[in-house]
């Protein structure tokens, strides 16, 4: 269990911030076009 914890933990956040990131630069593109 400690060994899958991590795991997901580190997982998730980084899906979550690869999404928010690919939305703020969609959002920016937008702004700015």
């Amino acid at each position: 269990m400690a060994e899958i914890g991590p795991d997901v933990l580190g997982d998730e956040p980084g899906e979550l911030l690869l999404l928010m990131g690919f939305a703020v630069v969609f959002f920016v593109i937008l702004y700015l076009y």
